[in-house]
């Protein structure tokens, strides 16, 4: 059964979430996040949910508040938002959807047993970080995570980005440049040591699953490596010769998953349903 909600986020503003409920009245629960330039209708997403739900999972498909989406829910409309879609914009987010989600739940006589977390891209980095400052989730997955946000916004030239106040990213699906405010940058640096990936990662007392395809074209799998490396309760599975985004794209027009994006929701799903040891130090 699929039932879309709303719920409020960082500075008021509403996002969507699809939800994807499981037979039975006992909820667990996967709350998934888009990565940058991301959406929850975004490509092949859609198709993935069957894959819970068939194995006990309900599943929820949210935007963030401030990704650029609004009613027109596949082209960028809300660029003034994008610009301002910073870490704690993104964190804030998160947490609004899981409350909205256990309230829905409890509306709707459900009882939620167990809350787990997947993010794609950036939004891996963001699960990491919203696992480890809040309690309660039980597993947390990253896609094609990023490591450390320095890498992620390494392409911007950051005095020039201060005086300009903004600088543009091409969107080459759409042709549009999309503006970023210095702003997201500064509250960066104001939280730096709040948001360290490696350090969140590295202090996870919850399983963490690192999936990453060995050709991803945009964020590097030696990016997963280093929090592996790192972190000796994480499991890294590589998915031989996947790009970025595992073999989807936008729009997504076929009716079957691409090949190696349904070797991740496989490994993923066995992953979260085994996830009942809690990590010791």
């Amino acid at each position: 059964m699929k039932k879309t909600i709303d719920y409020v986020g960082f500075a008021s503003q509403k996002g969507e979430i699809d939800v994807y409920l499981a037979p039975g009245k006992e909820v667990k629960l996967v709350l998934f996040y888009h990565g940058f330039k991301g959406f929850k209708d975004w490509g092949a997403w859609h198709l993935m949910v069957d894959q819970f739900t068939k194995r006990g999972l309900s599943i929820a498909l949210m935007n963030g508040t401030h990704n650029g989406i609004g009613s027109n829910l596949t082209e960028f409309t809300e660029l003034d938002l994008f610009s301002r879609n910073s870490i704690s914009a993104e964190q804030k987010d998160i947490k609004e959807a899981f409350f909205t989600l256990e309230e829905f739940l409890k509306n709707s006589d459900l009882t939620l047993k167990e809350k787990h977390l997947i993010g794609h891209s950036k939004g891996g980095a963001n699960a990491i970080l919203f696992a480890k400052h809040n309690a309660g989730i039980k597993s947390v997955t990253s896609w094609a995570g990023v490591a450390d946000w320095e890498s992620l916004f390494s392409f911007a030239e950051k005095e020039q980005w201060k005086k300009d106040g903004v600088l543009h990213v091409p969107n080459t699906r759409t042709g549009q440049d999309l503006p970023l405010s210095h702003e997201i940058w500064v509250d960066y640096n104001q939280n730096e040591e709040h948001w360290n990936i490696m350090k969140a990662a590295s202090e996870l007392p919850i399983p963490l699953l690192l999936v990453h395809g060995t050709e991803d074209e945009v964020i590097p799998m030696d990016q997963a490596k280093q929090i592996y490396d790192l972190c000796l309760h994480a499991l890294l599975i590589p998915i031989e010769n996947a790009n970025h985004t595992f073999g989807a794209s936008h729009p997504w027009t076929e009716e079957v998953l691409p090949t190696h994006l349904d070797e991740v929701l496989e490994s993923t799903i066995d992953f979260i349903l085994d996830s009942d040891t809690e990590v010791m130090y």
